[in-house]
């Protein structure tokens, strides 16, 4: 369940830093003008993937480690994000699914 819940933070932060048109732009390779609606879904998936995962970590781990873990899975996660969107803004979002691959392997020593 930790790893679905971080699977979800990581997916929710990736999805509201495509919701920002400067994000989308500097991210994406083809870049496409997305209209209101658009931008308010991605926002609204983002946030409840959010949601989501704080919910599962507080339903696994109880409410003060729960807590911690989705604001800590949150921070890595915007961490990860702010910086790869600073130096390698294309190729990102291909970075962070890698990173993906690698949430099984952390979540085994964390837990």
């Amino acid at each position: 369940m930790t790893f679905l819940a971080s699977l979800f933070c990581l997916l929710g932060v990736i999805v509201l830093s495509l919701s920002k048109k400067r994000l989308r732009k500097d991210g994406l390779p083809r870049y496409k003008a997305l209209t209101l609606a658009e931008v308010r879904s991605l926002i609204v998936i983002g946030l409840s993937l959010l949601l989501t995962s704080l919910v599962i970590f507080i339903r696994t781990k109880g409410l003060g480690l729960g807590l911690t873990y989705a604001f800590g899975w949150f921070a890595m996660s915007g961490l990860s994000l702010t910086v790869l969107l600073s130096y390698v803004p294309r190729v990102s979002l291909w970075l962070l699914s890698g990173t993906l691959l690698l949430l099984p392997v952390s979540t085994v020593f964390v837990t």
